[in-house]
């Protein structure tokens, strides 16, 4: 709501730039709806026939993760999540990569699978055909640091490594 306010009463902004911010923010306040409401997530995400998309407990376990990825028991997990969209971007560089060679062996001829040739290629290098789709918009909700509620004292003690105690004879 106050960013509402400030993005409405800004005298910087024209009347365009004030509709588009405000339509921004729109998308993003549905964005985090959908997010944290599993129906709504399941029709407007994963109905939409797209079968590569994170089910709804695990885009919050990412998010988790990704918010919480300081904690010692999260790092790794963060890692492999950083892991995954780095192998998604190196097989969009490949599929570039590929899409431009072809384009300068057989130009815009048919491909040699039987598809459009360049014209196929170039269309495999969007968003549409990456694997890990979701796990890049997980920065879309993450929060500053100091805006983090701090985690339940049980939640903490769950994930908490196991250390015996020090004063305990090891037998």
């Amino acid at each position: 709501y106050q960013r509402r306010v400030r993005v409405a009463s800004n005298p910087f902004f024209d009347d365009e730039d004030r509709e588009n911010n405000l339509r921004s923010l729109d998308v993003t306040a549905k964005a985090f709806e959908t997010l944290f409401d599993e129906q709504k997530y399941k029709t407007e995400v994963l109905d939409k026939g797209n079968a590569r998309h994170l089910s709804y407990r695990a885009m919050q376990a990412a998010l988790l993760i990704s918010l919480y990825k300081n904690e010692p028991v999260f790092q790794m997990p963060h890692k492999l999540l950083q892991l995954l969209t780095d192998l998604d971007a190196q097989l969009s560089t490949w599929r570039y990569r590929h899409a431009t060679m072809v384009q300068r062996m057989i130009g815009v001829k048919l491909g040699t699978g039987g598809s459009s040739g360049y014209f196929y290629l170039r269309t495999t290098v969007t968003e549409r055909y990456k694997v890990f789709v979701d796990l890049y918009h997980v920065s879309s909700y993450l929060l500053p640091g100091s805006c983090l509620p701090a985690l339940p004292a049980g939640l903490r003690t769950k994930m908490d490594f196991f250390r015996e105690h020090e004063g305990q004879d090891n037998k």
